[in-house]
Order: structure tokens, then C-alpha cells, then sequence
């Protein structure tokens, strides 16, 4: 009888571990190990200013071998609304992922750093992510909040997302360039979307 009691108590504590690990197990991850990375990356600038360029490069990860080198460049821009460089995938996100959590080798540059997700109607969600100012690898999540900054779409009556959603890209604010670093280099990795809430880092 004391065995069979035991082994009921496993049981039950390895079922709810199962359900945990399958509510938190990614939507979507990138890794940038393969031949080609899962999504289609790209570098880019703002609106009125900001260079950026992104490669997958092997030599310099979080784990593995390979990771992905954003570029930045904000010499020569006027302070203004709008500029910013961008490391864009356009990537579509199955089921309904509430945050992301991403690995960052930050060059303490103390630039910000955002997200944009869009829903099924086209509405874009800006979010703040963190402030880059460390140095060395940091896992940084970031939450999905109708309450962001957003326009274009289709807004609902109740103001939420109106899923699928599509990561658009990461973004590093530059409208500030003779306060922080101007040019720089960091490095993201092992890249998750997520179905658990959480709390997102704050700065």
C-alpha cells in the first residue's frame, strides 16, 4: 500500500511537471545553428536616420556555435524623432505567445532597445524592452501588452490583440546621439516565443 501511495504522489507531481513544461515550451525559436537561420533577418534603418546591418556569424554565441551581429550606426544624425536601426524578421507566431526571451551580448552602449509585433489586422504594437547597459551575454524578456504603443489596423472594442500575431522586428533607439555610444556591435541569441506570462523586465 505505502508503494502504490508513492507512486500516485509521483505520478501526479511528473503530470503537472509535463503541463508546465508544455505551456512554457516556445511557439517559435531561433537558435541561427542551421545552414540558414529559421527566419529571414535584415538590418535596416529608421525613418529620418540610423544604420543597421545583421549577419549570422560563428565564433561569438550564447550556446552553440553562431549567433546574430547587429550593427548600429548613428554618426552624423540630427536628434530627432524616428531614427533608429532595425534587425527585422517579419516572422509569424503560431498559437497565442504572450512574451519573448532573448539573449543579449550588451556593449553597455546605454541606447534602448524596443519590439513591434502586428496582429491579423495589421495594428503595430510598439514595447520596450530594456536599456543596454551591460556588458557580456544577459537573457532579457520582454511581455506582449495590448497596452503598448500602437496604430494602423484595425483596433477592437476591447483594445486586444487579435491573433495571429507576426514578430516584426527588434529596434535600437538613436534619436539621442550625443548622450550615448553612436556605433556598436551586440549580439542576440537563442531567441523564444512564449505562451506563459510574465513580467517584463523594467528600466
Amino acid at each position: 500500500m505505502i508503494c502504490i501511495k508513492y507512486l500516485s504522489t509521483l505520478i501526479l507531481a511528473l503530470s503537472c511537471f509535463t503541463c508546465l513544461s508544455a505551456a512554457d515550451r516556445p511557439v517559435y525559436q531561433e537558435d541561427f545553428e542551421g545552414p540558414k537561420p529559421l527566419g529571414e533577418w535584415t538590418g535596416g534603418g529608421g525613418e529620418v536616420g540610423g544604420k543597421g546591418t545583421v549577419k549570422v556569424v560563428t565564433g561569438n554565441a550564447h550556446s552553440g556555435r553562431k549567433s546574430a551581429a547587429w550593427q548600429y550606426d548613428f554618426t552624423n544624425i540630427k536628434p530627432q524623432g524616428c531614427v533608429y536601426t532595425r534587425c527585422r524578421l517579419m516572422q509569424p507566431l503560431m498559437k497565442k505567445p504572450q512574451r519573448l526571451a532573448v539573449w543579449i551580448l550588451g556593449d553597455n552602449s546605454g541606447r534602448a532597445m524596443q519590439f513591434r509585433i502586428q496582429d491579423a489586422t495589421g495594428r503595430v504594437w510598439q514595447h520596450d524592452l530594456c536599456k543596454i547597459d551591460w556588458t557580456g551575454w544577459r537573457r532579457i524578456e520582454g511581455v506582449f501588452s495590448p497596452q503598448a504603443y500602437a496604430w494602423g489596423g484595425k483596433p477592437t472594442k476591447d483594445g486586444q490583440f487579435v491573433y495571429p500575431l507576426t514578430f516584426i522586428e527588434f529596434m535600437i533607439s538613436g534619436d539621442k546621439p550625443g548622450d550615448f555610444k553612436n556605433k556598436g556591435t551586440i549580439y542576440l541569441d537563442d531567441l523564444e516565443f512564449l505562451e506563459t506570462a510574465k513580467d517584463a523586465e523594467t528600466f
